[in-house]
This record gives C-alpha cells, structure tokens and sequence, in this order.
C-alpha cells in the first residue's frame, strides 16, 4: 500500500517520509482516474515553500497527478543538509520515490532545484519520464559567484537590509521591471520575505548557496526528453546559459518566456504551466503566446549579450577605502559591471577584490568586486546590496544612452 494521502487543494497539511537519516517533506494531489499516471514532481528554488505552488498545482493536476517535495534543507524542511551535495539529493529523492512506490515522475526542477533534477537524470534516467528544467545553468559564473559571496557575508554580519535588497537584485532583472508584469510588485513582496528569515532559514540559505556555488554539470549526454525554460531577461542564469544546458540532452527542447526574468515561474504562472503540460503531453509547445522555442543546435550570436555595454573612455579610479587608490580608464559599462584599464601594473592588488569604483566625471561611486584580470585591464561586477544605489546606477546607463555612447554587444 503507498505510503502517502491524496489530498485536496484546500488541504495545507504536510505528509513526511524518512530515508535513513533524512526527512522529506511532501504534498501529493491527484484528480480521480489520473491516479496511474506519472506524477509531476516539483522541486522549487530558493525561498519557495508549499503554499508558493497553491496556483501551479491547480492547473497542472488537470492532467497530472502532482507531488510537491521538500528535500532537506529545502522549502519549509527545516532539516540542516550542508554535508549534502546535489548527487546525494538526488539519491534521497529516489529513495523517497521507492518508500511511496512511485516509479516514475516528471521533475519540475526550477532554479536552485535544477541541479537535483539534472542529476536524478543522469544517474536514475529509468525513473524519469520526462524532464523539464528552468532557470538552470552548467555552472555559477564567476561574478555571479562573487555576488552570491558577498550575500553570505551580509547574513554573516547581520546586514539584513543589504543581504534582502542584494539577493533580490540578484535574483531578478531590476532594471527591467517595467517590462515585466508584476515585476516591481514580486521584487517587494520576496525582498520583505527574505528580511524575515528565521535563523534555521539563515542557515539553509548558506548551506544552500555554498552548494549551488561549488555546482558543476558534467560534460555528459544524457538520454531523457528534457524542456528548458528560462526567461527572456534572465540575467542570474542567462538565457544562453540555460542553452547550453539544453544542449547536454539527445532530445531536448528550449523554450524562453518572453517579459520575464529568474521569476518566470511567478511572473507569468498561468502561461509557464500551460508549456510545462504541453510539454509533458507531447503537444506543440510554439502555439502558446508568449514562449519563444529554440531550435538546439544554435542560439543566435546577438542574442548571447543579455544587456549593451557602453563604450566611454571615462577617467575614474578605484578606491580601496584604505589608502589604496588606483587610476583607471573605463573602457565600457552597464548597470550589471565595467570593464576598466589601469594605469599601471600591480600583480597583487587584484587581490583585494572589493572597491569603491569613483567618476568625477559623473558624480558615481558605486562598490565594484572585481573577479577577471588581464594584464592592466579588469572587469569587475557592481555589488548589488541597496536598492537605491542601484536606481542611480540605472540612471547613470540612461545618462549614457541619451548622450549617444556607442554600444557593445558582443
């Protein structure tokens, strides 16, 4: 007999299983007559809980049944999992399958909850019957990883206010928000959430984010029909990023949600939930208004810069805030990072990674981390931690646009 209780939408309660030492936490919902087939499976991203997928389960379970989960660490399981990598949470979401007897799903693995989908296909291709995956990438870039750094430390130091507004500003595309529906008001609804993390939730966040830096996808093919998704100005896991993971599957299809960013998954529920059950019913996914499929063999070279830099040849300088002050020339911006050209050569003062990057020119000052170097030229990412810095940087790119800077999009 399986081991859980169907449940109705209305229905908050949270069944649990455990496999050997770890909790899993789930919800499963099923329509009658629908009870044989292969279960949904949703595995959310970083703070999504149960209730955040009231609305997806509604629709999906018209056709499907659907299983919310929790592995440790995640969502509402308070359980502490930093020993944990993505390989292991994905043996203890098979373990879990076994215990309830289901033997096959469609993984809905989003964000954060990517990687765990990967790798139940690559290492338990047998209990997938499809796969869909959004927001994904191969691997954290290196100026992301710094930001993802640079809000661990805020926690660390009791910086709510910049740990809150910088993981909303990494999360999402601020400066398109007026291209996107609901954009401003998602944006302040996580941003007052995230402010009021309990401490168990602090902790996950760091378990949780030390993994997702340290991912790395493998360089293998995987034989399962696998969806990616992502937004159209997605610019924590780019849309080309997300590509490029299509590109790791023999049978894969790639989808971009036009007017969305990281939060597609919010930002337009209903139409993102129609293509992951057109998807998983082998129906034509390009007919919806508002998905944009790729074909996989090639993603267009002018669509890989996600956002213009700007060529401006502006004298500036970093400053350490130390005594350390360093001149250089800015070879192109935008309000995600800059490219700059010192003056002179230092081999080790690369190591000192944050700065405050000052144009007189401009009146800007704005922290800068620095995370690539050849030779006299850097590029360096703008620290996302306030709101309202960052709406002067927005101003400062438009300053720029109205004065006709030429732009780089290679």
């Amino acid at each position: 007999m399986k081991k859980f209780i169907i449940q109705d939408l209305f229905d908050n309660s949270i069944q649990e299983i455990w496999c050997g030492p770890w909790k899993v936490e789930f919800q499963y919902f099923c329509n009658p007559g629908k009870e044989n087939l292969p279960p949904i499976l949703i595995l959310g991203g970083a703070f999504q809980k149960f209730h955040s997928f009231k609305k997806d389960v509604r629709i999906l379970m018209q056709e499907f049944p659907v299983l919310l989960v929790d592995l440790p660490g995640q969502g509402g399981n308070e359980q502490l999992s930093g020993d944990l990598n993505f390989d292991l949470m994905a043996d203890i979401l098979i373990d879990f399958l076994d215990e309830i007897e289901v033997e096959k799903v469609v993984p809905i693995a989003l964000s954060y909850g990517s990687a765990i989908g990967y790798f139940m296909a690559k290492n338990h291709s047998h209990r997938v019957h499809k796969l869909i995956l959004g927001g994904t990438t191969t691997s954290i870039r290196s100026s992301v990883s710094l930001l993802l750094e640079e809000s661990i430390h805020a926690l660390k130091r009791g910086e709510m206010e910049d740990f809150a507004s910088g993981v909303v500003l990494n999360l999402m595309n601020y400066s398109r928000r007026n291209e996107i529906k609901g954009g401003e008001i998602i944006g302040k609804k996580l941003l007052q959430n995230i402010r009021n993390l309990s401490e168990n939730e602090k902790v996950r966040y760091i378990h949780n984010t030390k993994r997702l830096i340290s991912m790395s996808i493998p360089n293998d093919e995987l034989d399962v029909e696998t969806l990616v998704m992502v937004g159209e100005f997605d610019n924590f896991t780019t849309p080309y990023e997300c590509f490029e993971v299509s590109t790791k599957f023999k049978n894969s299809s790639f989808a971009i949600v036009q007017g969305t960013d990281h939060l597609a998954s919010y930002e337009r529920k209903e139409l993102v939930n129609k293509n992951f059950l057109n998807f998983a019913l082998g129906k034509d996914m390009s007919k919806l208004n508002g998905i944009t499929v790729w074909d996989k063999k090639e993603y267009p070279t002018d669509l890989r810069q996600l956002d213009p830099r700007f060529e401006v040849e502006v004298n500036a300088f970093l400053d350490a805030e130390n005594g350390l002050v360093i001149p250089v020339i800015v070879k192109d911006i935008n309000h995600h990072g800059v490219r700059m050209e010192a003056s002179f050569y230092e081999a080790d003062f690369f190591e000192q990674k944050s700065w405050k990057l000052k144009i007189p020119q401009m009146d800007l000052s704005h922290d800068v981390l620095l995370f690539n170097q050849e030779g006299i030229e850097f590029r360096g990412i703008f620290k996302k931690c306030c709101l309202e810095s960052n709406a002067k940087m927005e101003l400062m790119v438009k300053d720029l646009e109205a004065l006709g800077v030429s732009q780089v999009c290679a």
